[in-house]
């Protein structure tokens, strides 16, 4: 309770953006350009996505994936993208890996 941050989950989602594609690169030797988030908007309204300038690109249908199956749960979440790289629709168009 001592510790002030302002706008601490914004902070924490660039502080983790921030080194995401490095940090595949390192492991898995492939950079990451998108991220994507899903949010349970029956109980979350994703405003720390919003504040940070995630985009909202739509809803999921209600379903998971169990196996090589989708079994549909009704619960659709709400889809945030998040660019890291300005080309990244030409980089994914281009990617052989």
């Amino acid at each position: 309770p001592w510790i002030r941050v302002k706008h601490l989950a914004s902070k924490v989602l660039a502080l983790n953006l921030k080194r995401l594609s490095d940090d595949w690169q390192n492991i898995y030797n492939h950079r990451v350009y998108l991220v994507e988030t899903f949010v349970d908007t029956s109980r979350f309204k994703g405003t720390c996505y919003k504040a940070a300038n995630w985009q909202y690109v739509g809803q999921t249908s209600g379903s998971a994936k169990k196996g090589n199956d989708y079994l549909y749960h009704g619960q659709p979440k709400a889809v945030y993208l998040y660019s890291l790289h300005r080309k990244f629709r030409s980089l994914l168009n281009n990617d052989q890996g």
